[in-house]
């Protein structure tokens, strides 16, 4: 028996391995997805840690093993794409087969159950919080262990009652918990410490931005506010008596305007004071932009489609959430194709406001997303990059939360939460 408990301690040791090979080529992928090749090596090393557990598993009659390979193999699947951990689970079954045995075909439907379960409990884990994430894991772990010594224990009984132990199921059935429990800690640990660092760079930058426009907007709107007089003037002068050069007065009032919003944004970002202690409505803020935001989807051959709750309250800027709401809205209607609905839903969650805004426009890779809200990042032919860098300033100062979700050609989901009042 201790040579059975040192077996499994050294399995311990071994799948705790990932965790560092995570960190090593695995965690720049998971903010950089185009890196996909970092996803095969993953499953590389994941599918050697599988075979070297099944080389040191444990007979506990011929052709019958325990060892911890279900914890690599969920790993992978939770933590990367269908293709590497199809990838990791082939290894394991072939692995399995060379070792050979009876037992080979309960292996076959434990893990292909064990992998459909997972898969199916994959997109639950990624968006729950780390307790959640947790449960479910050790949850997996624990189910796959269960039927193990089920279907050997139970369905075996008259051969190998003698030779598995209640000591030993314990013992097998803790450490498999311990194992993945303590993986999926650390790489949430590790996950969150990257968020955090890009996090840090991010409001880096957008200090610095903050700062430049602190110091050029105030002079140069000035000017601007000069020479947009005097374009009107002349406009209004040459209108009725020679329509050619009023024409061209006005492509230059219309750049004025333009080159207007855009230091108005810079003066935004610089000083984004907010009253917090506003109560704002919801229904009635959006109420108050529907007319507006129609007018221009109309303009764009785009239907808005609104689902307000009503006495849905928040606390914040009465101004600065109409124009978050309008910036976010009029990019969805300049994403989408003609003809096509945007959708404005808000409703209340416990004590959580959410506002989804949806297009069915041209959409954005995972990489574009990574990069939305960072300083003169933007994906419009004439855009600055500030429309959006203002509304999570915005947003964040009113202590909500903005998540962007999108798949090329398919569309994009934005999606703000605010705590409710």
């Amino acid at each position: 028996m201790f040579e059975i408990i040192k077996n499994l301690i050294f399995q311990f040791y071994l799948v705790l391995v990932v965790p560092l090979l995570y960190r090593t080529f695995w965690k720049d992928a998971f903010f950089h997805p185009s890196k996909k090749y970092k996803k095969y090596v993953f499953s590389f090393f994941n599918s050697i840690t599988v075979m070297l557990c099944i080389m040191f598993s444990i007979p506990v009659l011929e052709g019958h093993y325990f060892d911890l390979r279900v914890i690599p193999l969920v790993f992978t699947i939770l933590y990367t794409d269908f293709i590497p951990s199809f990838i990791v689970m082939i290894i394991l079954l072939l692995t399995r087969f060379f070792v050979g045995g009876d037992g080979f075909i309960v292996a076959i439907f434990i893990t292909l159950f064990t992998f459909s379960l997972t898969y199916l409990l994959k997109n639950r884990f990624m968006v729950s919080p780390l307790i959640k994430k947790l449960q479910i894991a050790t949850g997996l772990v624990l189910m796959y262990s269960l039927l193990k010594v089920f279907i050997t224990n139970f369905l075996l009984q008259e051969r190998v009652e003698q030779v598995i132990s209640i000591f030993f199921i314990l013992t097998y059935i803790v450490i498999v918990a311990v194992s993945i429990y303590i993986i999926i800690f650390s790489i949430e640990s590790i996950v969150e410490k990257e968020k955090q660092t890009l996090n840090k760079i991010k409001n880096e930058k957008k200090q610095v931005v903050s700062q430049l426009a602190a110091s050029v907007a105030h002079e140069v709107f000035s000017p601007l506010t000069t020479i947009k007089g005097f374009v009107q003037h002349s406009y209004k002068s040459l209108k009725q008596s020679n329509p050619k050069e009023a024409f061209y007065l006005e492509m230059a009032l219309k750049e004025t305007d333009r080159a207007e919003t855009i230091i108005k944004d810079y003066l935004t970002l610089a000083n984004p004071i907010i009253d917090l202690e506003e109560t704002i409505n919801i229904k009635h803020e959006i109420d108050h932009i529907k007319d507006e935001i129609n007018n221009y989807a109309s303009e764009n051959q785009i239907v808005i489609e609104y689902s307000v709750a009503k006495n849905l309250l928040i606390k914040g800027n009465h101004e600065k959430f109409r124009l978050t709401v309008k910036k976010i809205l009029h990019n969805a209607i300049e994403a989408s194709p003609a003809f096509s609905v945007v959708e404005c839903h808000a409703y209340q969650v416990k004590n959580e406001v959410i506002i989804h805004i949806n297009d069915r426009g041209i959409g954005m890779t995972p990489d574009e997303i990574e990069l939305l809200g960072l300083p003169f990042y933007t994906l419009k032919e004439k855009g600055t990059g500030l429309s959006l860098m203002i509304c999570y300033k915005i947003i964040d100062l009113m202590s909500g939360e903005i998540t962007i979700t999108s798949q090329k050609d398919e569309g994009t989901k934005v999606t703000i939460t605010f705590p409710a009042q």
